[in-house]
């Protein structure tokens, strides 16, 4: 993870930790440069890295979930630089621990 990718973990480590029956879904997503099946596995990757950090410190391991998505849900144009790096990100989504229901 980046120094910046290492303080939005600081950042979210405290709130997640204050939810109660709730697992977190970590996503990782990329751009579109390299194959799809490179992307999932560098998404998946990227999930994982930020729940290790997550684990370090102190979320359980069971309360979070780690997906990779690819390059399939962009969020900004991958014909320049600047939306490439937009899309390769990370997002939670908080979900009830006993149904699975997304909850925001």
């Amino acid at each position: 993870l980046t120094p910046k990718g290492l303080q939005i973990v600081d950042e979210m480590a405290g709130p997640i930790r204050k939810l109660e029956n709730k697992r977190v879904e970590i996503i990782g997503h990329t751009d579109n440069s390299g194959s799809r099946l490179a992307n999932l596995a560098l998404s998946a990757n990227r999930a994982e890295a930020v729940k290790a950090a997550l684990v370090d410190k102190g979320i359980p391991a069971k309360s979070l979930i780690t997906l990779g998505a690819g390059s399939q849900r962009p969020i900004a144009s991958n014909d320049t630089a600047a939306g490439r790096a937009r899309n390769r990100r990370i997002e939670f989504r908080i979900r009830n621990a006993d149904n699975n229901d997304d909850a925001e």
